[in-house]
Protein backbone atom coordinates (compact mmCIF):
# COMPACT_ATOMS: atom_id res chain seq x y z
CA UNK A 1 0.00 0.00 0.00
CA UNK A 2 1.51 3.34 -0.92
CA UNK A 3 1.91 5.87 1.69
CA UNK A 4 0.08 9.06 2.00
CA UNK A 5 2.48 12.10 0.36
CA UNK A 6 0.06 14.28 3.07
CA UNK A 7 0.86 12.34 5.75
CA UNK A 8 4.72 11.89 5.57
CA UNK A 9 5.04 15.38 4.93
CA UNK A 10 2.63 16.18 8.02
CA UNK A 11 5.31 13.35 10.03
CA UNK A 12 8.05 15.69 8.68
CA UNK A 13 7.12 18.57 9.93
CA UNK A 14 6.34 17.39 13.47
CA UNK A 15 9.71 15.97 13.57
CA UNK A 16 11.26 19.20 12.19
CA UNK A 17 9.00 20.90 15.09
CA UNK A 18 9.81 18.89 17.80
CA UNK A 19 13.53 18.96 16.68
CA UNK A 20 13.93 23.09 16.66
CA UNK A 21 11.88 22.28 19.72
CA UNK A 22 14.78 20.68 21.22
CA UNK A 23 16.88 22.69 19.81
CA UNK A 24 15.92 25.89 21.04
CA UNK A 25 15.67 24.48 24.49
CA UNK A 26 18.90 23.16 24.78
CA UNK A 27 20.17 26.54 23.92
CA UNK A 28 18.17 29.09 25.85
CA UNK A 29 20.26 30.72 28.24
CA UNK A 30 20.20 29.34 31.90
CA UNK A 31 18.86 31.74 34.35
CA UNK A 32 22.12 33.19 36.08
CA UNK A 33 23.09 32.54 39.36
CA UNK A 34 22.27 34.84 42.01
CA UNK A 35 25.57 36.52 42.90
CA UNK A 36 26.50 36.44 46.31
CA UNK A 37 26.44 40.00 47.69
CA UNK A 38 29.51 41.22 48.92
CA UNK A 39 29.53 42.14 52.78
CA UNK A 40 30.69 45.24 53.42
CA UNK A 41 33.48 45.90 55.78
CA UNK A 42 32.52 46.33 59.04
CA UNK A 43 32.92 49.71 60.32
CA UNK A 44 35.49 50.27 63.22
CA UNK A 45 33.68 50.75 66.74
CA UNK A 46 33.64 53.79 67.58
CA UNK A 47 34.54 54.56 71.17
CA UNK A 48 31.82 54.92 74.35
CA UNK A 49 30.93 58.35 74.77
CA UNK A 50 33.13 59.43 77.54
CA UNK A 51 31.21 61.17 80.98
CA UNK A 52 33.57 63.80 82.25
CA UNK A 53 37.29 64.14 82.05
CA UNK A 54 39.39 61.57 81.34
CA UNK A 55 43.08 61.46 82.40
CA UNK A 56 45.87 58.91 82.02
CA UNK A 57 48.53 59.19 84.01
CA UNK A 58 52.20 57.05 83.29
CA UNK A 59 54.52 57.16 85.55
CA UNK A 60 57.12 54.10 86.93
CA UNK A 61 56.58 55.20 90.24
CA UNK A 62 54.16 53.60 91.93
CA UNK A 63 53.42 55.70 94.95
CA UNK A 64 53.82 59.02 92.83
CA UNK A 65 51.13 57.51 90.60
CA UNK A 66 48.79 56.76 93.23
CA UNK A 67 48.77 60.08 94.55
CA UNK A 68 48.44 61.95 91.41
CA UNK A 69 45.40 59.80 90.69
CA UNK A 70 43.96 60.25 94.77
CA UNK A 71 44.60 64.05 94.48
CA UNK A 72 42.79 64.76 90.67
CA UNK A 73 39.90 62.77 91.63
CA UNK A 74 39.62 64.60 94.95
CA UNK A 75 40.11 67.99 94.16
CA UNK A 76 37.79 67.33 90.74
CA UNK A 77 36.42 64.15 90.61
CA UNK A 78 38.23 63.51 87.41
CA UNK A 79 38.27 59.79 86.22
CA UNK A 80 42.20 58.57 85.82
CA UNK A 81 43.30 56.22 84.14
CA UNK A 82 47.23 54.37 85.08
CA UNK A 83 49.94 52.62 83.37
CA UNK A 84 53.75 52.46 84.36
CA UNK A 85 55.19 52.10 81.07
CA UNK A 86 55.15 53.42 77.31
CA UNK A 87 53.46 50.06 76.41
CA UNK A 88 50.69 49.72 79.19
CA UNK A 89 49.76 53.56 78.37
CA UNK A 90 49.59 52.57 74.79
CA UNK A 91 47.13 49.78 75.75
CA UNK A 92 45.02 52.16 76.97
CA UNK A 93 45.04 54.40 75.15
CA UNK A 94 43.90 52.10 72.31
CA UNK A 95 41.24 51.21 74.46
CA UNK A 96 40.43 54.99 75.20
CA UNK A 97 41.72 57.97 74.02
CA UNK A 98 41.78 60.04 77.12
CA UNK A 99 41.52 63.91 77.36
CA UNK A 100 44.44 64.75 78.32
CA UNK A 101 48.09 62.19 79.42
CA UNK A 102 50.22 63.22 82.03
CA UNK A 103 53.90 61.41 81.47
CA UNK A 104 56.70 60.75 83.12
CA UNK A 105 59.73 60.68 80.88
CA UNK A 106 62.05 58.25 82.53
CA UNK A 107 60.55 54.66 82.53
CA UNK A 108 61.59 51.11 82.06
CA UNK A 109 60.66 49.45 79.00
CA UNK A 110 59.64 52.18 76.67
CA UNK A 111 59.98 55.79 78.33
CA UNK A 112 58.53 58.59 77.57
CA UNK A 113 59.70 60.11 74.29
CA UNK A 114 59.25 56.81 72.63
CA UNK A 115 55.75 56.86 73.61
CA UNK A 116 55.13 60.33 72.32
CA UNK A 117 56.35 59.19 68.98
CA UNK A 118 54.42 56.48 68.71
CA UNK A 119 51.49 58.48 70.23
CA UNK A 120 51.76 61.31 67.61
CA UNK A 121 52.23 58.88 64.83
CA UNK A 122 48.57 57.89 64.90
CA UNK A 123 45.99 60.27 63.42
CA UNK A 124 43.28 59.10 66.32
CA UNK A 125 45.93 60.26 69.07
CA UNK A 126 47.73 63.07 67.39
CA UNK A 127 46.24 65.97 69.27
CA UNK A 128 45.61 64.33 72.69
CA UNK A 129 47.01 67.04 74.94
CA UNK A 130 50.28 65.67 77.03
CA UNK A 131 52.14 67.00 80.08
CA UNK A 132 55.55 65.80 80.99
CA UNK A 133 55.90 65.30 84.30
CA UNK A 134 59.78 65.57 85.06
CA UNK A 135 62.65 65.44 87.88
CA UNK A 136 65.08 66.55 84.87
CA UNK A 137 65.29 70.03 84.69
CA UNK A 138 67.00 72.17 81.92
CA UNK A 139 65.92 73.86 78.78
CA UNK A 140 67.75 70.94 76.42
CA UNK A 141 65.20 68.18 78.53
CA UNK A 142 62.13 70.43 77.60
CA UNK A 143 63.18 71.26 73.95
CA UNK A 144 63.68 67.25 73.43
CA UNK A 145 60.34 66.89 74.96
CA UNK A 146 59.00 69.33 72.90
CA UNK A 147 60.02 68.46 69.54
CA UNK A 148 58.44 64.40 70.11
CA UNK A 149 55.34 66.18 70.58
CA UNK A 150 54.90 66.98 74.47
CA UNK A 151 52.32 70.39 75.24
CA UNK A 152 53.99 71.26 78.61
CA UNK A 153 56.12 70.15 81.20
CA UNK A 154 55.76 69.88 85.20
CA UNK A 155 58.32 69.17 87.34
CA UNK A 156 59.01 67.32 90.53
CA UNK A 157 57.99 67.98 92.83
CA UNK A 158 54.75 68.45 91.37
CA UNK A 159 52.80 71.47 93.11
CA UNK A 160 49.27 69.96 92.71
CA UNK A 161 47.74 73.70 92.21
CA UNK A 162 49.50 74.13 89.38
CA UNK A 163 49.12 70.63 87.91
CA UNK A 164 45.54 71.21 88.19
CA UNK A 165 45.19 74.67 86.49
CA UNK A 166 47.87 73.66 83.59
CA UNK A 167 45.59 71.01 83.03
CA UNK A 168 42.54 72.54 82.72
CA UNK A 169 44.51 75.55 80.51
CA UNK A 170 45.11 72.16 78.19
CA UNK A 171 41.44 71.03 78.21
CA UNK A 172 39.74 74.36 77.46
CA UNK A 173 42.32 75.28 74.54
CA UNK A 174 41.82 71.40 73.33
CA UNK A 175 38.47 71.30 73.11
CA UNK A 176 37.37 74.87 72.10
CA UNK A 177 36.98 73.89 68.41
CA UNK A 178 34.47 70.92 69.89
CA UNK A 179 30.73 72.56 70.39
CA UNK A 180 29.99 69.12 71.49
CA UNK A 181 33.31 69.27 74.35
CA UNK A 182 32.36 72.68 75.55
CA UNK A 183 31.81 71.55 79.75
CA UNK A 184 34.88 69.66 79.89
CA UNK A 185 37.79 71.80 81.89
CA UNK A 186 35.40 74.75 82.20
CA UNK A 187 34.85 74.41 86.18
CA UNK A 188 37.35 76.75 88.09
CA UNK A 189 39.73 75.66 89.52
CA UNK A 190 39.06 75.62 93.24
CA UNK A 191 40.59 77.49 96.29
CA UNK A 192 43.12 75.09 98.05
CA UNK A 193 44.16 76.38 101.53
CA UNK A 194 47.33 73.98 101.79
CA UNK A 195 49.30 73.83 98.81
CA UNK A 196 49.92 70.07 98.05
CA UNK A 197 53.22 69.18 96.62
CA UNK A 198 54.43 65.45 95.31
CA UNK A 199 57.65 64.87 95.20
Amino acid sequence: MESNPLDEIKKLAREIKKTVKTSETASAPKPAAAQPQKQKPKPKPKPKKKEGVDILVVEDYPVTRLLIKRMLERQKGWKVREAEDGFKALEQVEKQPPDIILLDLMMPNMDGYEFLRHLRNDPDTAEVPVLIITSLNGAENELKGFEFGADDFVTKPINMNLLIARIQRHLLRHTSENEDSGKIGQAAVPEIKKTVTLS
